[in-house]
């Protein structure tokens, strides 16, 4: 029992250390920074969800125009390799589809076009190294939709937000939206603080 919960420790922190693994957040940093780009550049609305901060910001003409709490995986030190396993996906994406209500059992929802290509490649290199067992598939139907708002991580890798927070995405997005999923910004965030207290420890 010992030895399974040193293992289960262990594991628990290099999940944290995602999140104080400097290419890391560089790459997620420039994420963010092209997707306020794009929305600048288009004079455009974009989403933009950071994990560890639980929070989705909006922005239009580049610029922040509104931020909530979002209710993410239940698995949400992880990034998404798999079906089931309860993780929010980080990388770029964009609104597939908008569901309106009754076309979602979530009030509202904008679906995303998850797995993209940069997911199925990075999924198939995870199962080459055995990390992901080689029959997963990599899931489907991540949405941003309603009834979130309840302060905890819950969804199956969804980002939930509360119906009227998703009445004021549904003014505001179409289809193409950009939405850039992080795990950190490298800044005050719930994960990164402990991964960088695990580093001074190893």
């Amino acid at each position: 029992v010992l030895l399974r919960a040193g293992r289960v420790a262990e594991a628990l922190g290099d999940a944290f250390l995602r999140f104080a693994d400097e290419e890391r957040v560089r790459t997620w940093r420039r994420w963010i920074d092209e997707t306020v780009a794009w929305s600048r550049e288009h004079s455009a609305v974009a989403l933009v969800v950071v994990k560890e901060k639980n929070l989705l910001t909006v922005y239009r003409n580049g610029r922040e125009v509104r931020s909530c709490a979002a209710d993410l995986g239940s698995n949400n030190l992880a990034q998404k390799y798999r079906q089931g396993d309860q993780a929010t996906p980080e990388g770029r994406y964009k609104v597939k589809q908008i569901k309106d209500r009754g076309h979602t059992r979530y009030y509202r929802a904008l679906l995303l076009d998850y797995p993209t290509a940069e997911d199925l490649r990075r999924i198939k290199t995870a199962k080459e190294a055995g990390i992901v067992p080689s029959n997963a598939a990599p899931g489907a139907l991540i949405e941003i939709h309603g009834q979130g708002g309840r302060g905890e991580d819950w969804t199956n890798g969804c980002v939930a937000v509360t119906n009227q927070q998703m009445d004021e995405l549904f003014r505001l997005v179409r289809v193409g939206t950009p939405v850039t999923i992080v795990g950190g910004d490298g800044s005050n965030g719930s994960f990164s603080s402990v991964a960088e207290r695990l580093k001074r420890e190893r």
